[in-house]
């Protein structure tokens, strides 16, 4: 949660207000729920393929997506130029 407040912008002195109101909110399961009805959109209109594009390292979101049913297809990764 603090990187994630961190990346977002968050003030660093008021984070343990904003860990607080987020760690009361009930969001488990709405990740799957939002991501099917997503997908019932776009068959709806017409899709007939989904595609991801994921940080290997984000764990949450790989098991997500693999218990929705999707595989990993292919792998990349940036080339970092060092001077």
């Amino acid at each position: 949660m603090d990187a994630f407040l961190h990346m977002e912008g968050f003030k660093e002195e008021r984070r343990s207000s904003y860990e607080s109101i987020f760690s009361a909110i009930p969001f488990k399961g709405i990740a799957a729920q939002i991501f099917r009805t997503l997908t019932e959109w776009a068959i709806e209109y017409g899709a007939e393929h989904l595609y991801l594009q994921v940080v290997a390292s984000n764990e949450a979101a790989v098991t997500l997506y693999q218990k929705l049913g999707f595989t990993i297809t292919s792998r990349y990764h940036y080339r970092i130029y060092d001077e």
